[in-house]
């Protein structure tokens, strides 16, 4: 990616930021070059060499024009109004600047964020949460970086016609040689720009490496620590710190020598220009504007390398965060604008297929009716397709054959969102905010009462462990609900899909590893809702679906046989055979 191609993405992005800048740069400009110009006359007059040079008579016949008197004073109090203007001007472009940076960034994160969450899970689980994490986070903000890089670039650039095209206006001979003399001392410093970009990829990957290595390590800190393993962990985060410092450091150092070496070669130009005037006769006036002008120059041909510099080191982090928001789109999750009021009829898929890879498949010509208001269950072994199936119901996967219907409309046709807010979850892996048991249960329905919450709490045999806790419902459960029992955890799950008075409660593998008394009151919980909803539940532990309508056993990603349970524990099919072994 080069620059230009940098900067057509980002205007095509933020077209009105862009040309709010460049109209900036423009005015800034055209100050500078009337600061540039009111020199001339200062110097004449203070040298006593009035009317010698080209500028003064145009500045002069401005002067004259406004009314004001052409003596020293007016020229001075001139060039200080104008140098003030330029000053005033450049805080207003980076106060603007600023501003744009938020809105970039806030393109940036809550855009790509979006897209992660509108992707189907697939994509989402597919991902390195730590690369996920330092996209969305350290890559975001040096995207935005990048932008300020570009757009303070902007100004600069404009100047630098104005700061060359007064020298040559003065004398091209000089000119000439000042910038020849700059080029071949500018050669060197291509090595080290050849670099930069290379030094960016280091340290977004660096970057990377790190955020998972951190976040996997407080995400595992009871296994770690029960393990004893600390020094192991502490030694890949050591190892990766190590090698971000080592990009990072490497980077700056680069663009800090890169902007230092202008100063040495600015004053040397300066020199250059003084004794390349005198050897051509330039008036004493005209060497002063062109030697203020090339002093200028000098800066503000450091400023644009130095932000060239930077620009070309976070190309890497824009192709990352633009590289997720791509996969995410494409990973997106068809919907419709049909609105889901509730279930009449029930669910009923016909002929689903899904496969995660090509030729592998995990569902395989899936025929079933869900009837509303009854309990279904699915039971099978690890990998069998419960959970695939479960999540192409509630539309978090996309079947890849076959469809799916509620109430006779494809799920393709409905409004997701108004289906999810119709939908209660309860996963097998305890999901809690850390946050009060009251946010967590209100998380689900915001606009929830505390009769609500409460009622929510009572059906899902939560209200008594509540009551004897010290804050109750303010009572903060932390990361994960880890400062709660397992079975305390998921009745506080359980809660928080009731609160919503759903029109399909999902249960996944909700009991599985509860001990037996914190099943029973699940099941107690789940048995009191009975025929309110209608029920899929995956279930490991047979005992939970005992009472279910209809039992559905998976196997290979198939149906291999459905039933009631004292049916089909006495059919001496797949089912009676997880019955016997649970026995055992």
């Amino acid at each position: 990616m080069s620059i230009v191609q940098f900067g057509l993405a980002l205007f095509k992005r933020y077209p009105t930021l862009f040309i709010g800048n460049l109209i900036l740069a423009m005015i800034l400009v055209a100050v500078d070059a009337a600061t540039l110009a009111s020199i001339a006359p200062i110097v004449s007059i203070l040298t006593q060499d009035s009317g010698s040079d080209r500028i003064t008579p145009y500045v002069s016949t401005v002067v004259t024009y406004l009314g004001l008197n052409g003596n020293v004073t007016v020229y001075l109090s001139i060039f200080v109004c104008l140098t003030i203007s330029n000053s005033l001007l450049l805080v207003t472009i980076n106060y603007l600047i600023l501003r744009a940076q938020f809105i970039v960034r806030h393109d940036m994160i809550i855009g790509s964020a979006e897209r992660v969450l509108k992707s189907n899970i697939n994509f989402i689980e597919g991902q390195r949460q730590g690369d996920v994490m330092n996209t969305l986070t350290v890559e975001t903000s040096r995207v935005t970086d990048a932008f300020t890089a570009l757009t303070r670039m902007i100004a600069p650039v404009s100047q630098v016609f104005i700061l060359m095209w007064i020298p040559l206006f003065i004398s091209w001979e000089v000119t000439a040689i000042a910038i020849s003399s700059a080029a071949i001392m500018l050669i060197p410093l291509r090595r080290f720009r050849a670099r930069v970009y290379e030094c960016g990829r280091e340290t977004t990957n660096s970057n990377n490496e790190f955020s998972t290595a951190l976040q996997e390590m407080l995400q595992n800190a009871r296994l770690i620590i029960g393990f004893a393993n600390m020094e192991q962990a502490l030694q890949r985060l050591r190892a990766a710190f190590q090698n971000l410092r080592t990009a990072s450091i490497g980077l700056q150092f680069l663009q800090s020598a890169i902007y230092a070496l202008h100063s040495p070669i600015g004053i040397i130009v300066v020199f250059v220009t003084f004794l390349s005037g005198r050897h051509f006769g330039v008036n004493l006036a005209e060497i002063a504007v062109m030697l203020y002008a090339f002093n200028r120059l000098s800066g503000t041909v450091a400023n644009i390398n130095q932000s060239r510099s930077q620009l070309i080191s976070l190309f890497p982090s824009y192709e990352q965060v633009m590289a997720i928001r791509q996969k995410a789109e494409a990973a997106h999750v068809p919907v419709g604008d049909h609105k889901l009021a509730g279930l009449r009829d029930g669910i009923m898929l016909k002929n689903v297929s899904f496969s995660y890879e090509p030729d592998s498949f995990a569902l395989r010509g899936i025929n079933l009716m869900i009837p509303a208001g009854k309990m279904t269950a699915l039971v099978g072994e690890s990998g069998s397709g419960k959970s695939t199936l479960a999540d192409i119901i509630m539309g978090i996967q996309h079947a890849t054959g076959g469809q799916v219907f509620l109430d006779g409309k494809s799920i393709d046709s409905l409004d997701l969102i108004s289906f999810r807010n119709r939908l209660g979850y309860v996963p097998q892996r305890t999901s809690l905010f850390h946050a009060s048991i009251r946010d967590n249960i209100a998380w689900a329905k915001p606009d929830a009462t505390e009769t609500e919450i409460r009622e929510a709490c009572r059906l899902a045999n939560a209200d008594e462990f509540i009551a004897d806790l010290e804050r109750g419902l303010d009572t903060i459960v932390g990361d994960q609900g880890v400062r709660l029992s397992g079975g305390q955890a998921q009745r506080i799950s359980l809660a928080r899909a009731l609160v919503r008075k759903p029109t399909l409660l999902v249960l996944d593998e909700a009991t599985s590893a509860l001990d037996t008394k914190s099943e029973k009151l699940i099941q107690s919980a789940i048995e009191e809702i009975a025929g309110q909803t209608t029920f899929l539940v995956i279930a490991h532990r047979l005992s939970t679906i005992a009472k279910a309508d209809n039992i559905v056993v998976m196997g290979q990603g198939r149906i291999q046989e459905q039933g009631q349970f004292d049916q089909l524990s006495q059919s001496g099919g797949h089912f009676a055979k997880l019955v016997e072994m649970q026995k055992l």
